[in-house]
């Protein structure tokens, strides 16, 4: 289970702590305060005690929010799937996430993303593979897309289907992803081409690093196919 970018934290905290108290004009004139919405004093509840890592007692309190069908307990499911996850439960995480589709949401992505790698760590390959495809399809602009790319390839060697790894990690470098995430590709790139035997395969890895990217590839394959027919072609 891979540890979550910091800004999750942060897009989370507008959204679940909400606000003590509210006020309305006419108590604001007054100068009392209006009594707190119960849903956002659970949430706030609940963050306190995430904060002090009691990870029970943070599902607990929302537990009553979770309930039923409505878009609020959809989205109660979601925070409790975010925080089991935080408390490395990816049992319960990969439940709650898998039970709180919310297409259109803020935090869709952040949904799919947490599920498939709750359901990795518990090698439920299938749903993880769903969950990324589904994150790198309807999600282009989203910031965990590098993350999720880097994942999916894993994934898919994971389950050994070699060409969609070896697609994605060329799909990554032509969208230019950089960092831990291109890291990641480029070894999974060189690990597949090892564990293939296929000098090619490695070559992938050290040609698309050129300005001419694929071009470069595309040659090394082509000269590497010519060599071997000529071998073949020249007399013992």
């Amino acid at each position: 289970m891979h540890r979550l970018p910091p800004v999750l934290g942060l897009l989370l905290l507008p959204l679940l702590l909400g606000s003590a108290t509210t006020r309305d004009p006419a108590s604001a004139a007054a100068g009392t305060a209006a009594p707190a919405d119960p849903a956002a004093k659970l949430y706030a509840a609940a963050a306190g005690a995430l904060r002090a890592r009691d990870c029970a007692e943070a599902q607990a309190t929302l537990a009553p929010l979770a309930r039923g069908d409505s878009a609020d307990a959809t989205f109660a499911r979601l925070v409790t799937g975010l925080y089991a996850h935080a408390c490395e439960d990816v049992a319960l995480a990969e439940e709650r996430l898998f039970a709180a589709p919310n297409p259109g949401g803020p935090l869709e992505d952040w949904r799919l993303y947490v599920l498939a790698d709750s359901a990795a760590a518990r090698g439920h390959v299938l749903v993880a593979q769903a969950a990324l495809a589904k994150l790198l399809g309807d999600h282009p602009a989203s910031p965990l897309r590098p993350q999720a790319m880097a994942k999916a390839a894993a994934v898919a060697w994971q389950r050994g289907d070699v060409r969609r790894a070896l697609d994605l990690v060329e799909h990554g470098r032509r969208d230019g992803i950089a960092g831990e995430p291109a890291r990641r590709l480029e070894a999974l790139a060189w690990e597949i081409g090892g564990a293939q035997g296929d000098r090619a395969l490695r070559a992938l890895a050290r040609c698309r690093r050129r300005p001419d990217g694929g071009a470069a590839f595309e040659r090394e394959v082509r000269q590497r196919r010519a060599r071997r027919r000529r071998l073949v072609g020249r007399p013992s």
